[in-house]
């Protein structure tokens, strides 16, 4: 079991805990299989009289009877329990407030004694053996660095499950047949977008920028006086995406059509554009936004999208570059910056997705086009129009244009120019195809067909491994295929055998080859196969020296692979900012809630992560910091002046703007709420979980829901709710440790705002008929009420106490208790960073190491690429364990 971990025998203890009184059966002790030693008998007689009231009776309280525990550690079969003991000891939960208190003579023979068996059982037994295979991420990234071109193999795949946080871990990536098909199908659908048969395509270049028209005869009028939107068509006053020197034929594409389309001033029927498909350059789309009866692709109510979508012709595949620049601005302070999600289709997959600013920024993409449409979409989620598309042409000089544009409340943005080019060659055959295939004749084919193995199978080959895939090509030739999809075929075997496709560690028991070592080095700090350096000092035998592997690992996080690597793929799941996609915040109560505002987010926390892993701030700044990383977007989401565009910078804070740290982040905030409310509980949660290692135990089956207590009064606040609760005997144990944290976290709201008090819906109340007041005054997010609008309710409380007893009265009060103990958070750190790295969840035999590893980290200044270069440097990380795990084995 995972030593961070309660078993659900002994969890209840750790709310409890080393609370004993005298007890018969930890005298029985001595009866016990293995004899006590001299040190233990003084831990006996401390545990007897101090716990054995709990922990010694009968029905001892979460089935923990220390009485009965082997006092042996090095051959006995307790050891995951006594480093509970230690555990809840050293945290001070145990014992618990309101029981004798052990005095520190008493506390020191308990540690100390604990703390030496147990790092003896650890030096005494072998650590378990590790063999897993990649997981999504680091296949697309392996797949992309072997074959050499963008395309994304994995869009179909399903994501695999994450173990103990992380989905580098072995035991949850289980292989299926779905796997096989799908890691086969993959890699002939790469190879045959690499190996090129075909003579040289002729690049195309389609450029469109933003021109004025005919201002002259026409006048902007409007023609809904309840209703702005607009679209310039052909001859009407606006603006139109201009073809450029090679004229392209973009398609207009996901229109629907409402009863007054025939209403737009056009040449010809939008109905028989749309059924044509595509338009000259004097028929051109030109400015739009929910106009007249048309509506694109969004319900109502849900969510608005405005989209600009182009195809193309019969363009041959390759890479392209897609170059966008676009600018975007609110019209009232209020509002929040547009935002800018830029799609692949037919998948439609989202390649970025970016908040605008003022300044015209430029978006440039190399993308893989086999059918697709590049697909400009903007999107909020709200009723009414959300934003005009414009230029800076719109000005003084069309009075009337300014006049309708900005006297609504919408959001504008202005499309400067758009280019596709491509496809993109620097000599043919293309690259891709060079490297993969020297040659045609038989000896380059199997020469090309080596090389391929030793990279993606990570180490050098012999002849009988690589003879299936020879044998497949030559009985392909045979057959009278030709030399290229002969080569795709044996190559694809290749690329779907276990030697890519898994970690496989083959060394001597107890030892790490070079090339393993690279391996797990790389992809550890990657995501990613090893690059020519390290695969070059792994063939000398040269890489498990200690000061040339640190030399390659300083190296490494210096080099961009990082960003992808440990700097986003650890992050977004130590911090759960995957579930972020999962919250759908409520569009009344958090109209300002947006795509471009949830990718804001992520970004802050990510660039945040990042600054503390390239050594520029302690890894004490995820509790407190005097800094932010924000873009204009997070900015005006936190109310903080002075940050334009979308570039991410560091900004100093300031005492008033209460931020500073992980905690106050709004990716965090916004994923430990519902999207309605804020879940103090689910706050709680991540701090004990993700800042301090110590997670509780799941909620018993008979916890209950929140939604299902009895309020006290109507409107009660969340933390009304949740007092009522942990009235519940089942439940205020475990609160009494959950809650504090999250209370003192109730001064953001469920997006990550800045707040005093609770953001409510108010719903349009049922009339006394004799008197014509409201029967009912406010509802609190019912589902069955009709939404209204959001106004403050009940004012918020942030003061708590903290299991330790500390009283806080809010944020600042718990950074600084979270300050106090930084160690907890590094040893949290160390223990992370070593279940991503290796593979496995440590158990208590790593325990040790893991204390190691946070003293260490203390001495270096807290500082992460420290604690990143130790993990590396450690034992679990340059070595493997046996397949026999028995005890006693050295």
């Amino acid at each position: 079991m995972p030593v961070h971990r309660r078993s659900e025998i002994v969890v209840p203890l750790i709310f409890v805990v080393a609370w004993l009184a005298q007890s018969p059966a930890l005298d029985a002790a001595s009866t016990e299989p293995t004899k006590p030693s001299v040190a233990f008998a003084q831990v006996h007689t401390v545990l007897r009289t101090s716990c054995g009231g709990c922990h010694g009776t009968d029905k001892p309280k979460g089935g923990l009877d220390l009485g009965r525990l082997d006092p042996d550690l090095i051959a006995g079969k307790d050891q995951e329990h006594w480093q509970e003991v230690l555990d809840a000891i050293n945290s001070g939960q145990m014992p618990p407030r309101g029981k004798p208190q052990l005095d520190d003579a008493q506390r020191t023979i308990v540690v100390d004694w604990l703390t030496r068996e147990l790092r003896r059982s650890a030096e005494a037994r072998p650590v378990p053996q590790v063999m897993r295979r990649m997981n999504v991420t680091e296949y697309r990234n392996s797949m992309q660095e072997l074959i050499g071109i963008p395309y994304d193999p994995t869009i179909y795949f399903s994501q695999d499950p994450r173990t103990a946080g992380f989905d580098t871990v072995g035991e949850g990536l289980v292989t299926s047949p779905y796997h096989i098909e799908s890691w086969l199908e993959a890699a002939e659908a790469m190879l045959s977008r690499a190996l090129i048969a075909e003579n040289t395509p002729e690049p195309v270049r389609q450029h469109w920028q933003i021109t004025d028209l005919d201002w002259r005869n026409q006048r902007i009028e409007n023609r809904k006086k309840k209703d702005k939107d607009w679209v310039p068509w052909r001859k009407s006053p606006g603006v139109a995406i201009q073809p450029g020197p090679i004229a392209g034929v973009p398609q207009l594409s996901e229109v629907t059509l409402g009863e007054n389309s025939n209403l737009l001033p056009l040449a010809q029927p939008i109905r028989d554009l749309i059924a044509n498909r595509s338009w000259d350059a004097s028929d051109r789309l030109a400015v739009w936004s929910s106009p007249l009866g048309i509506s694109i692709k969004g319900e109502e109510g849900i969510e608005k999208v405005r989209k600009l979508a182009f195809a193309y012709g019969q363009h041959p595949a390759g890479i392209y570059r897609v170059r966008v620049v676009v600018s975007g601005s609110a019209t009232r302070p209020e509002l929040s910056p547009p935002s800018l999600r830029i799609r692949l289709y037919p998948e439609g997959n989202t390649i970025d997705a970016v908040t605008l600013g003022k300044i015209p920024q430029t978006l440039e993409y190399l993308v893989w086009r086999d059918d697709w449409k590049a697909s400009a979409a903007f999107g909020r989620k709200g009723w009414g129009m959300d934003f005009v598309f414009r230029t800076d042409l719109v000005g003084d000089h069309v009075p009337n244009a300014r006049k309708v544009v900005i006297e609504d409340n919408v959001k504008e943005v202005r499309f400067h120019s758009l280019e596709i080019e491509g496809p993109i060659f620097d000599q043919w055959p293309p690259r891709s195809h060079r490297d993969l295939l020297s040659g045609t004749s038989d000896e380059q084919v199997a020469d090309s067909l080596r090389r391929l193995a030793e990279r993606a199978w990570r180490r050098p080959v012999t002849g009988d491994e690589l003879a299936p895939a020879l044998g497949l090509y030559s009985e392909r030739r045979k057959l009278g295929q030709a030399v290229i999809p002969a080569a795709r075929t044996a190559m694809a075997l290749i690329l779907a055998s276990p030697q890519f496709l898994f970690l496989t560690e083959r060394g001597p028991s107890g030892t790490l080859t070079d090339h393993e070592l690279a391996a797990r080095l790389s992809y550890f700090l990657w995501s990613s196969p090893p690059d020519g350096e390290l695969r070059k000092l792994a063939d000398a035998g040269q890489l498990s020296t200690p000061t040339v592997l640190l030399a390659q690992a300083k190296r490494m996080l210096g080099d961009g692979r990082v960003l992808i690597g440990l700097g986003r793929a650890f992050p977004m799941q130590w911090l759960r900012l995957h579930e972020l996609s999962g919250v759908n915040p409520d569009s009344t109560l958090y109209p300002e809630y947006d795509p471009g505002l949830a990718n804001a987010m992520v970004g802050e926390t990510l660039e945040f992560f990042r600054e503390v892993l390239a050594g520029r701030a302690p890894l004490t700044a995820f509790i407190e910091s005097d800094f932010a990383l924000l873009n204009e977007r997070i900015a005006h989401h936190y109310g903080i002046p002075g940050v334009e565009g979308a570039a991410f910078r560091r900004v100093a804070l300031k005492p008033e703007w209460k931020r500073g740290g992980l905690l106050t982040q709004a990716s965090i905030l916004t994923l430990t709420a519902n999207g309605t409310r804020t879940l103090p509980v689910h706050r709680g949660v991540f701090v004990l979980e993700e800042i301090l290692n110590d997670p509780p135990p799941p909620p018993p089956p008979n916890a209950g829901q929140l939604d299902a207590v009895k309020s006290l009064r109507e409107n009660a606040t969340v933390r009304e709710r949740l007092e009522a609760h942990r009235t519940m005997p089942a439940c205020v144990s475990c609160h009494a440790r959950i809650d504090p944290y999250g209370y003192a976290l109730e001064s953001y709201g469920a997006t990550g705002e800045l707040r005093s008090r609770e953001r409510v819906i108010v719903s349009i109340p049922p009339l006394d008929r004799k008197t014509g007041k409201p029967l009912i005054l406010v509802d609190l997010g019912s589902k069955y009420a009709v939404p209204e609008s959001a106004v403050d309710g009940n004012a918020v409380e942030t003061d708590a106490v903290l299991p330790n007893g500390k009283k806080i009265a809010g944020i600042e009060d718990l950074k600084r208790c979270l300050l106090a103990d930084s160690d907890r958070l590094a040893e949290c750190l160390a223990h992370k960073l070593l279940t991503y790295a290796i593979g496995r969840q440590p158990t208590f035999l790593d325990r040790p190491l893991i204390s190691d590893l946070r003293n260490d980290c203390r001495r270096q200044g807290y500082s992460l690429p420290a604690l990143v270069l130790a993990v590396i440097a450690s034992p679990p990380f340059r070595q493997r364990g046996p397949a026999d795990t028995g005890p006693g084995r050295k």
